[in-house]
């Protein structure tokens, strides 16, 4: 007798195939946060080396020069042929050379401000057109697009920026007089000045010493003025994002125009900052409503540091914003001779004409804290759970503390 064998199919059936799918989306949602953290290590180690090459510049500066680049923003901006010539430039544009940025650094007028018009040479190229330049090495991968803009808010009723005369104070921008847009090349990262007086003993008392960082406008900086150690000492630090406003991860506002900082292109002195702290709380619809020195309710108590803000949102307003005058928390006041300008609440020590205050903070997009560089180039990823008297010891050069840092 002949036996018959029905034959099998060797595909799979809907069911089985639907069981791989599954198994297979499931297997996906495991891997790609893993993935995405990957990735984001990746960035920040980049992100890190991005700032320890800034330090080493600004080691080769020192050598060079002995002293240390640090932005000049004085009061008044000045004709480039009067005396003293006194021009607004930053320290990432006097380190041009040690960025390997020799070609821009050549062109660039050291007469005039830092968005001046004017070429160095009759068809060559402006400070105006040199601070468009993107420098790859002054972003930071993690940072969201590294081709956004910066303004100008000092351009006020004109086309182009102006050389301003002896006597007269520059005018601020604002979004009214359609005058600041988007054109100057963005950094990430910027210098500390300093730890803002109001945060001290005398003040709110959040931390032990202010005053002076590594790299303050308004005093040189030699190794023997970093007298808490330059291994102890931060020179520069992540605030990225700007001019854009972000909050604890979310950008506030919709656009430029109506919500942005007050700093952010590298070659504008106003981007470095003084360390202010913030204060958060929850808002409408998941935001955070950010509260600063001399801002907001008098029981404000600016003790975050890092990450809540990367810098105060100045949303058009007549500049300086949000600082009180020196007279009204017992300041002295600030004199006219620009280079003996003492510290104060409300220019953070160096720059208060209208126009030119700036306002950043510290604030990266990396979980959990912030890349810095101290003196000595070694790159330390501090928690923003950081306390601000903790963290201010880091950012002063001569206070004699000992930071106690979180895990």
């Amino acid at each position: 007798m002949k036996r018959s064998f029905a034959s099998k199919s060797g595909g799979f059936t809907l069911v089985e195939l639907l069981v791989v799918i599954a198994i297979i989306g499931v297997l996906a949602g495991l891997l790609l946060p893993a993935v995405q953290q990957a990735r984001e290590a990746g960035r920040r180690m980049s992100c890190g080396n991005n700032i320890r090459q800034i330090m080493l510049a600004a080691e080769m500066f020192s050598t060079t020069y002995k002293k240390y680049p640090s932005g000049v923003h004085p009061r008044v901006s000045i004709v480039p042929n009067a005396a003293p010539a006194i021009v607004q430039v930053s320290a990432f544009t006097l380190m041009l050379p040690y960025l390997e940025q020799n070609a821009l650094y050549n062109n660039y007028n050291q007469k005039r401000d830092w968005f001046d018009a004017t070429p160095l040479a009759v068809g060559g190229e402006s400070n105006f057109s040199i601070a468009q330049n993107r420098l790859v090495l002054l972003n930071c991968p993690s940072a969201v697009d590294p081709n956004r803009r910066d303004g100008n808010p000092q351009d006020a009723g004109s086309a182009l920026p102006r050389v301003y005369p002896t006597s007269a104070l520059v005018n601020a921008g604002s979004p009214a007089d359609g005058n600041w847009s988007e054109q100057f090349a963005v950094t990430d990262y910027s210098a500390t000045l300093g730890v803002n007086p109001r945060l001290g003993p005398a003040g709110l008392n959040l931390v032990d010493q202010t005053g002076h960082g590594a790299l303050s406008q308004v005093a040189t900086a030699r190794d023997a003025d970093i007298r808490d150690g330059l291994s102890n000492t931060i020179f520069f630090a992540e605030s990225a994002g700007r001019p854009y406003v972000y909050n604890k991860g979310r950008r506030s506002g919709a656009g430029l125009l109506s919500n942005r900082t007050s700093g952010g292109a590298w070659a504008n002195p106003a981007s470095d900052f003084w360390i202010d702290g913030s204060s958060l709380t929850p808002g409408p619809n998941g935001s955070w409503i950010v509260a600063f020195l001399g801002a907001g309710s008098p029981a404000t108590t600016p003790n975050c540091a890092i990450n809540c803000t990367n810098g105060q949102d100045v949303q058009g307003a007549a500049y300086p914003t949000g600082y009180p005058s020196t007279a009204s928390i017992g300041m002295p006041i600030v004199p006219t001779t620009p280079n003996a300008e003492p510290l104060s609440s409300r220019n953070r020590g160096t720059h208060y004409v209208p126009g030119t205050v700036g306002t950043s903070e510290v604030y990266s997009f990396h979980t959990g804290g912030a890349n810095f560089v101290f003196g000595d180039s070694s790159v330390k990823f501090i928690s923003e759970q950081t306390d601000i008297r903790e963290f201010a010891k880091l950012v002063t050069r001569d206070g004699g503390e000992q930071a106690d840092l979180p895990e």
